[in-house]
C-alpha cells in the first residue's frame, strides 16, 4: 500500500493530492513531497533521541553500522557521505544517501529511540509548559479521558487541588460498527455532561502496536477523541483551550507504572481521597475533601473507578507541570 501511494504521488502529486490519514491528530498530512518526508523525519523524535541517533551514525564504524540493521554497501555509502559532506546534522540528511531506503532509516531510528525511551522512564527532565496568559486566569482544570471502550470520563479540580466534579458517560454498546455521524451524535451528547472550564486536558492515545489486531475499536477511539477535541475547543464562551499531555506522562509523574507499562491508578486515588499526600519530588494532595466522595467512589464498579482515577490523575498532572503558585497544595 505504501509503495502504491508513493508511485501515485510521483506521477500525479498535484492532480490527485494523495493524502495519508494520520489518526494520531485526526488530520490528513500530504506525504508526496520530499520536503514533507524530511519534516516528518526531523520532527518525529525528541531532542534526546535525535542526539543519540546522530551520534551513532556519525561516530560508528562501517562494521558497527552493519551490526545495526544496515548492510555493508549502505554502511560504506554513509561513510562516504560523511567524508564528502561532513557529519550528519539532522535525521533528514540520511535521505540524501541514495543507497538507503526510507524503511531502513525508519527501522534504525526507531530502534535507537526505543532504547533511549527505556532508559528515561523516570522523566527527571520534564519541562513545564509556559502559559503566561493562564497564570492569572486559571481557576480550574478538567481532565478528559477516552477509554478503550470509547467511554468518556472527566475530573474537574481547582488550581488549589480541590476536586469539584467528576463523572463518566458510557458511549457505545454492542459490536456494531458505527458511522462517523453516529459517533458525532454520541460525543455531542456527552459533551453536555462535561463541566465548563477555560482549560481541558487530554492524554494522547498511543499508537497501535503491530501485535494489536483490534483496529476498528482503535479507529473509533481516535475519532471519538478528535470529535471531543473539536467540540470542546469550540464551546461557549469562546476562549477555551485544549491541551495534550504525551501518552503515559501522567502515570510516570505519579510513578504508577511497572517498567514501561501502566498499572492501575485506583490505589493512588484511594489514598488521595483519604487525605494522603502523594508524589515523591513534588508531593501534592486533594484539599477540602468531602467524606461522601470517597464513599461514592468505593461503591463504583472497578472499571468505572479506573476511569474516574485516570481522569483525576490527568488533571493533577497538568497542574503539576504548569508553573503556578498554589497556596494550599501541600
Amino acid at each position: 500500500m505504501g509503495s502504491l501511494i508513493r508511485n501515485l504521488c510521483r506521477r500525479w502529486p498535484v492532480k490527485y493530492g494523495i493524502l495519508k490519514k494520520d489518526f494520531i491528530c485526526s488530520t490528513a498530512v500530504l506525504q508526496c513531497s520530499p520536503l514533507a518526508k524530511q519534516l516528518q523525519l526531523d520532527t518525529k523524535y525528541n531532542i534526546l533521541q535525535v542526539s543519540s541517533i546522530l551520534k551513532k551514525i556519525n561516530k560508528c564504524s562501517v562494521n558497527d553500522l552493519v551490526n545495526m540493521s544496515f548492510d555493508f554497501f549502505e554502511a560504506e555509502e554513509m561513510k562516504k557521505y560523511r567524508k564528502e559532506n561532513g557529519p550528519f546534522r539532522k535525521l533528514s540528511d540520511l535521505l540524501k544517501v541514495p543507497a538507503i531506503s526510507e524503511e531502513k532509516i525508519e527501522t534504525f531510528c526507531s530502534l535507537v529511540a526505543e532504547k533511549i525511551r527505556e532508559k528515561n522512564t523516570s522523566f527527571r527532565g520534564v519541562i513545564s509548559p509556559h502559559f503566561p496568559d493562564l497564570k492569572e486566569e486559571l481557576s480550574n482544570v478538567v481532565g478528559v479521558m477516552v477509554s478503550a471502550d470509547c467511554s468518556i470520563s472527566w475530573a474537574e479540580i481547582t488550581k488549589d487541588y480541590r476536586l469539584d466534579n467528576w463523572g463518566q458517560v458510557p458511549m457505545f454498546s454492542g459490536q456494531k460498527k458505527l458511522a462517523p455521524h453516529e459517533i458525532h451524535e454520541a460525543v455531542s451528547s456527552a459533551v453536555k455532561e462535561i463541566p465548563q472550564s477555560r482549560v481541558y486536558v487530554f492524554e494522547s492515545i498511543p499508537n497501535l502496536s503491530p501485535q494489536q489486531s483490534y483496529i476498528q475499536p482503535y479507529i473509533e477511539r481516535k475519532e471519538t477523541h478528535a470529535m471531543l477535541l473539536a467540540l470542546l475547543n469550540a464551546r461557549e464562551p469562546v476562549g477555551n483551550k485544549v491541551f495534550y499531555l504525551r501518552s503515559k506522562l501522567p502515570t510516570r509523574l505519579f510513578k504508577i507504572m511497572v517498567g514501561n507499562e501502566r498499572i492501575s491508578s485506583r490505589p493512588l486515588v484511594t489514598r488521595l481521597l483519604q487525605g494522603e499526600c502523594v508524589g515523591e519530588n513534588d508531593p501534592c494532595r486533594l484539599t477540602d475533601l468531602n467524606p461522601e466522595t470517597f464513599d461514592a467512589f468505593s461503591k463504583l464498579p472497578g472499571v468505572q473507578q479506573e476511569a474516574y482515577s485516570n481522569a483525576l490523575i490527568l488533571a493533577m498532572s497538568f497542574l503539576k507541570l504548569i508553573p503556578i503558585e498554589m497556596s494550599d497544595k501541600r
